[in-house]
C-alpha cells in the first residue's frame, strides 16, 4: 500500500514536472543557450532545477510559505542579492544532488542557511555554505585549525551536508521534509515533534511542535522554489546562472601563495580566495593536494604552475633547516621577519624542521588578503564561535562512559564526534575530540548580520551606539557590513 503522504509527493512531482516543461520553453527563448557576441553560452540552471523539484508543501506550512513569497514580492531585488554568491557554487551543488538522486530543493538549502556565502558564520559556531557545526565537522573528518576550516570548502562541505541529509532521511521515516527540518533543528527536536503530533491523533500537525525558526525554514525553501517555477507570476527577475559547474578541482604538488597563483595564472585573487575559502591566510599547502580553479582557466593554469621554478623574482619556496630562524630567513631574503611569520601563519619564532614556507622577496610588510576589507576579515576570521574543542588523551583505565562523565557530555556524542563503533573500544594514547559549550564573555556578544540589516538598526536593537559597535568590531565604514558577517556587540 502506498501512504497518502507518498501519493501526494508523487502527484506533486508530476505536476511540478509538467509546469517546468512550460517554464523551460519560455526560458529557453530568453536565457539559455543564446549566442551573444558570437559566443555560445551555457543553458540557465533554473529550468534544469525546476525539472527535478519533487517535494510538496505540507498543508500546515502553506500559510507561512505564502508569507515568504509576499516578502520576496515586496523586495524583488532580494533574489539578485541572494544569487550573487550562488553564481560560483549553485551549479556544483545542484550537480551533486543529481548524482545522488536527491530532490533539487536540497540545492536551495544553502540560500536559507548562508546566502550561499562560504565565509558565513553563526553565533552558535556554524560555518560555510551549509553552516556546519564543529561537532558535525569532526564526525565527518573535516579539519578546523588556524590555517584552514574545511567547512568553508564548497566540495567537502557539500559532500558532508548531503550525506548528513541522507542519514537524517533514513533515520526519520524516509521523509525529506523531516530530514530538512532536522538539518536545521536537530534530529531529536523533529522526533519530539512527530511524537507530539502522533499523541494528538494527527489533529495537530508535527510542524506546530517545531521551534519558530524551523517553522519558517521549510517555507523559505518552498517560497524560493515557487519563485523559480513562476518568476513572471511573482514579477521577480531571476539572474542567469549557468547550469555547468563553474570550477574544477585540480591537483597540486607544491605550497603556493594566493597572490603568486593570481600573478602567474591571471586569475583574480579575490576569486581564488572565494573558490578556496577554507584557507584563512595568504597560502595553501601541498598537504591539501588540490586547488579549485575556474574551469575555463584550469588547464592553462596547471600548465603554467608546472613550469615555474622553486624560486622566482618575487617568491621563494623555502624548506626549513634545523638552524633556520625567522630572523635569519628575513636577512636571507631581505624581508621583514614579521612578514614571513604573518604570511605563513607562524604563531611564534620557532620553526618546525623541514616545513615549507612561502617567502616574498624584498618585502617589508604583509600585503592585505583583499582590497575589500570585509572580505579580508572574513578570510582571516579565526575567532571560532560556538562550542570549544577539547582534546582528551585516552588513559589506561578510560572508557567512553568515564570520559562522558568527566566532561559532562553524552556517550553518543563522543561516539559521533570520533566515529566510534559499538562497543566503543578505546586505545590508550588515542586523542578524542570533545566539544563543550562554554559561557560567552559577559562584556560582549556576537551578532550575525542578517540580509537587510543596517548598523543603526543593530545598535538600536541591542541598546548601544553605532560608534561603540564599530570600535569593538574594528569596522571602518558603517555602510560596509554584509549579510552573515559576524560583528561584536558591547553589552
Amino acid at each position: 500500500m502506498i501512504s497518502s503522504h507518498t501519493k501526494k509527493q508523487i502527484y506533486a512531482g508530476i505536476i511540478a514536472s509538467s509546469t517546468c516543461l512550460l517554464i523551460t520553453c519560455v526560458l529557453t527563448l530568453t536565457s539559455p543557450t543564446n549566442i551573444k557576441a558570437g559566443v555560445l553560452t551555457s543553458p540557465s540552471i533554473w529550468p534544469a532545477m525546476c525539472r527535478h523539484f519533487s517535494l510538496s508543501v505540507d498543508a500546515s506550512l502553506e500559510q507561512e510559505t505564502q508569507r515568504q513569497i509576499r516578502w520576496h514580492r515586496r523586495h524583488p531585488g532580494a533574489m539578485k542579492d541572494m544569487t550573487e554568491n550562488a553564481q560560483l557554487y549553485l551549479a556544483y551543488v545542484f550537480q551533486q544532488t543529481r548524482e545522488k538522486s536527491l530532490p533539487a530543493e536540497i540545492a536551495l538549502v544553502p540560500f536559507v542557511e548562508s546566502n550561499y556565502d562560504p565565509f558565513a558564520r553563526s553565533a552558535k559556531g556554524a560555518a560555510g555554505l551549509w553552516q556546519i557545526m564543529p561537532d558535525m565537522a569532526s564526525a565527518h573528518g573535516l579539519e578546523i585549525n588556524d590555517l584552514k576550516d574545511d567547512r568553508r570548502n564548497v566540495i567537502k562541505a557539500t559532500h558532508t551536508a548531503l550525506n548528513h541529509l541522507l542519514y537524517l532521511k533514513r533515520r526519520l521515516h524516509g521523509r525529506w521534509d523531516y530530514a530538512i527540518a532536522a538539518y536545521n533543528a536537530g534530529e531529536g527536536r523533529v522526533r519530539q515533534a512527530i511524537r507530539a503530533s502522533n499523541k494528538s491523533g494527527g489533529k495537530v500537525p508535527w510542524t506546530k511542535f517545531l521551534p519558530a525558526e524551523t517553522r519558517r525554514y521549510l517555507p523559505k525553501i518552498f517560497a524560493l522554489k515557487a519563485i523559480i517555477q513562476h518568476p513572471k507570476r511573482y514579477a521577480i527577475n531571476l539572474p542567469n546562472i549557468d547550469v555547468d559547474t563553474y570550477f574544477s578541482n585540480s591537483p597540486i604538488h607544491r605550497t603556493y601563495a594566493f597572490s603568486q597563483i593570481s600573478d602567474i595564472c591571471k586569475i583574480d585573487s579575490d576569486l581564488l580566495h572565494k573558490l578556496n575559502a577554507e584557507w584563512r591566510g595568504h597560502i595553501f599547502t601541498e598537504d591539501n593536494k588540490t586547488i579549485i580553479l575556474p574551469i575555463s582557466q584550469s588547464f592553462s593554469c596547471k600548465k603554467k604552475l608546472s613550469r615555474i621554478p622553486m624560486f622566482s623574482n618575487r617568491w621563494a619556496r623555502h624548506k626549513t633547516k634545523s638552524t633556520d630562524t625567522i630572523k635569519s630567513l628575513g636577512t636571507l631574503y631581505n624581508t621583514n621577519p614579521s612578514t614571513i611569520a604573518g604570511i605563513n601563519s607562524l604563531g611564534n619564532t620557532k620553526l618546525c624542521h623541514r616545513r615549507v614556507l612561502m617567502i616574498p622577496k624584498n618585502s617589508q610588510g604583509i600585503p592585505p588578503l583583499s582590497k575589500d576589507a570585509s572580505l579580508a576579515a572574513a578570510i582571516a576570521a579565526t575567532d571560532l564561535l560556538g562550542p570549544t574543542k577539547i582534546s582528551h588523551i585516552v588513559q589506561k583505565k578510560d572508557t567512553v562512559h568515564t570520559i562522558s562523565k568527566q566532561h559532562d557530555v553524552k556517550v553518543g556524542h563522543i561516539a559521533y564526534w570520533n566515529r566510534l563503533r559499538y562497543p566503543y573500544t578505546l586505545t590508550t594514547g588515542r586523542t578524542l575530540v570533545i566539544w563543550k559549550n562554554v559561557k560567552a564573555n559577559v562584556r560582549y556578544t556576537k551578532y550575525v548580520v542578517q540580509p537587510g540589516d543596517t548598523l543603526s538598526q543593530i545598535a538600536k536593537q541591542h541598546k548601544t551606539s553605532v560608534n561603540r559597535i564599530m570600535q569593538v568590531s574594528n569596522l571602518k565604514d558603517p555602510r560596509k557590513i554584509r549579510p552573515y558577517q559576524v560583528i561584536t556587540i558591547p553589552k
